[in-house]
C-alpha cells in the first residue's frame, strides 16, 4: 500500500486489469452497488440520515453501509 494506506499505481492498474479479464467481477460490483444504494435509500426513508449524506455515500465506490450505520 502507498501513502496513507492507499494502493499504489501498480496495484490500481492490476485491479483494473482484473475487471477486464474477469467480467464476473464487474457484474458482482454492479450487484453490490445496487444493493448498497437501496440500503442507503432505506436509511433515508427511515429518517436515519439525510439525502445529502446519502448522496455522498452513493458516490463513494468503497462505502459499505453495514460497516458504518
Amino acid at each position: 500500500l502507498g501513502i496513507s494506506g492507499l494502493p499504489d499505481d501498480a496495484k490500481i492498474k492490476a485491479g483494473m486489469q482484473a475487471f477486464k479479464d474477469f467480467p464476473e467481477l464487474e457484474a458482482a460490483f454492479k450487484e453490490f452497488t445496487t444493493f448498497k444504494n437501496n440500503l442507503i435509500d432505506a436509511g433515508v426513508d427511515a429518517g436515519r440520515f439525510s439525502k445529502e449524506q446519502a448522496a455522498e455515500w452513493k458516490e463513494a465506490a468503497d462505502y459499505v453501509p453495514w460497516n458504518r450505520i
